[in-house]
């Protein structure tokens, strides 16, 4: 947990914010490293009104935390996947 920590204080210090929950979604997209696969993703969650365009930010922003605990260098299909799962249970909650 103290390596996804220090990759976002290192990520985000040309920015003057310190974790994934303060950047916004140009900050996510410009200085996150989303591939083209995640973005898909959340197109395809937001095409089908699973998520609205905050909740499209929000996920951005946990997949990117899910990559920085799984120390990947960029946020992948599969981190924006678990991120939407984890916002459609606790939706219904």
């Amino acid at each position: 947990m103290a390596t996804a920590r220090n990759s976002q204080l290192v990520r985000w210090a040309c920015e003057q914010i310190d974790l994934n929950s303060e950047a916004s979604e140009r900050q996510l997209r410009e200085h996150g490293s989303v591939s083209s696969g995640a973005q898909d993703q959340l197109e395809e969650a937001y095409s089908r009104n699973l998520i609205s365009p905050r909740g499209r930010v929000r996920v951005l922003r946990v997949a990117r935390t899910i990559a920085d605990l799984a120390e990947d260098p960029s946020v992948e299909a599969e981190h924006v996947i678990h991120a939407l799962g984890l916002r459609v249970r606790t939706a219904g909650v």
